[in-house]
């Protein structure tokens, strides 16, 4: 495997400190969210480093890779049924504080399942990847396939009742300037939508997984209202989930508010030092499960960016996994970037029959058991978060 360029970051995208503390790091690690078509004799990795703001305790990583990397994004949310019910009550509740007849924009818009839930408004996406733009489309979803600080949607002032920026904010490097050209798209009595991972919820229950290149900036509720708040922009409503092993949605205008924020939103140095001790037990676990099983037909389920964490721990390739099941049809076909492990539906099951299913989509679990027991898998899945566990 060979190492590729990449940045650097010089200071907190919050407060400008220049200061930092190193959290953990992979001196090596294989990318997450990208698969090729073919077998590659050549893997390209990059080392990751998630680090703590010592000005105002911001957590965000050191390495920003090129943009260019993820421009052939794969993940759509109509793939968990825990995800669709989330997007139905989280859509409802909006729809009942926004105008009639709104104007509605969605920034990083995926595969138009969110904004669906919307219609007949007048929607709009803003899409980079152009076979999410395609389903979108089938849904009834207008979507321009394009980024949005080079979309159209920023060449009228003062236009949307709605921006709605959905597990976006983490991965930009440049937030300052996002924010500002979506004040710049927003009516002055508009709503701004943030949703995002929860940092504390992956600190808490040592989901390392859950850090990984896409992810530039980890957030906490302080961290996102102290950022808005920056531009002018309050808090008028917040709520957790369980998504994603942890996300927090909040609704932000003008109008002034003074929201009381839980104690529990923020990590103490003791919670940090556990952190740090429980990752170095975790990877030898990891390691110590690779060998054992040694010989035995064993597969994967679920092949998203956190996979790439568990693969790069353990240091499983091709030669350990003998395949990888995810319901997402745009990889089926494609092999994981740097293990060369296939990825196949999951009624493939069936014909493999394998003695271990290693469970990478922790955050859908209970899910993924039912699918495979309706495929009528008899073998022995693996949990692997939050401790490493037979079941």
């Amino acid at each position: 495997m060979t190492q590729n360029t990449f940045s650097s970051l010089t200071k907190c995208r919050i407060c400008k400190t220049r200061r930092f503390t190193k959290i953990f790091s992979y001196s090596s690690s294989i990318l997450d969210g990208k698969y090729t078509k073919y077998y590659s004799k050549t893997h390209i990795t990059y080392p990751l480093t998630l680090q703590r703001c010592k000005g105002c305790g911001f957590f965000q990583l050191r390495e920003i890779l090129p943009t260019k990397i993820y421009r052939d994004y794969n993940f759509a949310s109509n793939n968990s049924m825990s995800i669709l019910h989330w997007q139905t009550q989280i859509s409802n509740y909006i729809k009942k504080i926004i105008p009639r007849e709104s104007k509605i924009l969605e920034i990083g818009s995926g595969d138009g399942s969110f904004l669906q839930n919307f219609l007949p408004n007048n929607v709009l996406g803003i899409e980079p990847s152009m076979k999410l733009c395609k389903e979108a489309h089938q849904r009834g979803v207008r979507a321009l396939c394009t980024y949005f600080l080079k979309s159209e949607a920023l060449k009228r002032q003062k236009k949307y009742d709605l921006v709605i920026l959905r597990h976006v904010l983490e991965h930009i490097d440049s937030i300052d300037d996002m924010i500002a050209n979506v004040i710049f798209t927003l009516k002055t009595e508009g709503f701004v939508y943030v949703e995002t991972p929860y940092i504390c919820s992956s600190i808490r229950s040592n989901n390392f997984s859950n850090i990984f290149f896409e992810h530039l900036n980890y957030f906490s509720l302080h961290d996102m209202v102290r950022l808005f708040e920056i531009h002018g922009l309050y808090l008028q409503w917040f709520k957790f989930n369980s998504i994603n092993n942890g996300s927090f949605g909040c609704i932000f205008s003008t109008h002034k508010s003074f929201l009381h924020l839980p104690i529990s939103d923020y990590i103490g140095e003791k919670e940090l030092l556990a952190f740090k001790k429980n990752f170095v037990k975790y990877k030898t676990s990891l390691l110590a499960l690779r060998k054992s099983l040694k010989g035995k037909v064993v597969c994967g389920y679920g092949a998203a960016n956190k996979t790439a964490r568990f693969l790069s721990l353990g240091k499983f390739s091709h030669k350990d996994l003998y395949e990888i099941y995810d319901k997402n049809g745009n990889l089926h076909g494609l092999h994981f970037s740097g293990s060369d492990i296939p990825i196949v539906p999951p009624d493939t099951i069936r014909n493999t029959n394998p003695d271990y299913v290693l469970l990478f989509a922790t955050a859908y679990e209970k899910e993924i058991i039912h699918d495979m027991e309706t495929y009528g898998y008899k073998g022995k899945t693996v949990r692997l978060y939050p401790t490493i566990q037979y079941l």
